[in-house]
Parts: structure tokens; sequence; C-alpha cells
């Protein structure tokens, strides 16, 4: 762990100012953005009835990168389906996202659904897949899944144990993988 704030301003400042650290850094491959949807970049409704909302601190992150024409990779443990990234890029419009910087959406195939861990070990192999081509400057995601891989859940315990989340903060994390220079956890069911 990094740091944590409850404020959400701070932690979008604390995610710009890494990516544009990273950007003046010689970095091996070109630089892109990985982002989860769900929690991330909306907010779903509680009552569970197709509604939503801009989560603000992903919105400014992802216009930051975008502004700065970072290519910008989605990674979600939704189940993959041609409708379902018909739905998701639709949702991101509707939420007033520039769809036109997303280099591409990584949707589970029932393969992973199946394993039950919530979307971490498709998660780590979108990651590793993106990162054969690119560094990725920042990672962000709601769930510990979002950054540590399914392999990696022993770390999960210690990292809980010693960051004491609560649906409110927002924890910068050292990624464990080394093609991603900075991770950003988000609050879940915030």
């Amino acid at each position: 762990m990094l740091w944590m704030t409850k404020n959400p301003n701070t932690a979008a400042q604390v995610g710009a100012n890494i990516v544009d650290r990273a950007l003046r850094w010689d970095l091996e491959r070109p630089p892109c953005m990985v982002f989860d949807v769900d929690e991330t970049l909306i907010l779903n409704n509680p009552n569970d009835d197709d509604t939503f909302k801009v989560q603000q601190v992903g919105k400014t992150l992802f216009d930051y990168g975008a502004a700065r024409n970072i290519p910008i990779f989605i990674v979600t443990a939704r189940a993959k389906s041609k409708w379902a990234v018909n739905y998701l890029m639709k949702q991101l419009r509707k939420a007033g996202y520039d769809t036109s910087n997303i280099k591409g959406a990584y949707l589970q195939p029932r393969s992973y659904v199946d394993k039950g861990d919530g979307g971490a070990a498709f998660k780590k192999m979108a990651r590793d897949k993106i990162g054969a081509d690119y560094t990725i400057v920042l990672n962000a995601g709601d769930r510990w899944g979002d950054h540590i891989s399914h392999d990696n859940s022993t770390d999960k315990g210690t990292i809980a144990v010693n960051v004491p989340t609560t649906k409110d903060t927002y924890v910068g994390i050292a990624p464990r993988e080394r093609h991603i220079v900075y991770g950003l956890k988000f609050p879940e069911d915030a």
C-alpha cells in the first residue's frame, strides 16, 4: 500500500499526478490505462434496477488519460457476449464517457465465469495480455481482484489485514505485476 484517502478529489489528483510522472519516464512499452467498469467508471443503483450514475473519480481519471491520448482498456468481470459489449459502450456513452479512446474491452468468457473467483484470474490474464504491448500507468478497480491475481490470493489477506478499507476509502497500491506502474483501488460498494 502506498496511501489511503476518503477524499475523492485527493484520489483523482494523486492518480493524475502518477500518470503524469509515468509519462516522463523512459517506459519499455507505450503507456495505457486500465479500468474496471462497475463501481469504478459507473456506480450502479443498489436497488438493481439497471440505473447508474458516473463514478466521478473514475470519470476524472478516464478523461485525464483520454485528453493525453493514452489508450484505455476496459477489463471487467461482466460476462462476455456481443450484446454485453454493446451495452457496456452504450452505458459509458450515456454516462458521458468518450469511448473513442477505448482501445479494447475485455469481458469474461464462460470458462472464467465458472471459476467463481469474481473475475480475478480473468482480469490477471487480461492485464498480462495488455502488458505484453503496453505499460499500464494506471490500473483502477474497486475489488482486490482488480489488482491482485487469484494466484496471489494470500497477498489479499495480508493487504486486507494491513489496510482497513471502508466503503468510502481509496487505496493507492504498488502493483505486483511488472507491467503496471500504479494501482488505485476504488471503494467497494460506494
